[in-house]
């Protein structure tokens, strides 16, 4: 394994040196969601996954985008009523939350979900 550079490594190389095996599944999930102009992205991700690689995909920061946690299980109920996703990105999620708020599986990599409206699925 050889060392990162800021002096020869592109920014996208830097921003997902610590995670790699995220890097095409986040990259491909994140410009179906921007192709598909969807602005409210929801997330359920483990503790320890890099939330800020999927800001930094979409283009975050800019005045439409709304991203946030989407909570499951009891403590949903804390969760903002007002947010309704068009797309939710959910790491360890399994086939018995689907749908989810509205959103069906679109696609599936390893253990990481996209979910979608069912008339936006490709």
């Amino acid at each position: 394994v050889t060392q990162k550079s800021i002096l020869v490594d592109s920014r996208q190389d830097l921003y997902f040196a610590n995670a790699m095996s995220e890097r095409n599944v986040y990259t491909e999930f994140t410009n179906i969601i921007k192709d598909q102009s969807c602005t409210q992205i929801g997330l359920m991700l483990r503790g320890d996954d890099p939330e800020y690689l999927i800001w930094e995909l979409v283009g975050a920061p800019y005045n439409a985008l709304n991203i946030q946690w989407v909570i499951s299980g009891p403590t949903d109920r804390y969760s903002q009523t007002d947010f309704m996703p068009c797309a939710i990105i959910c790491h360890g999620c399994s086939t018995d939350q689907s749908p989810l708020r509205g959103l069906e599986i679109a696609v599936q990599r390893s253990n990481t979900w996209l979910y979608l409206p069912p008339e936006r699925q490709q």
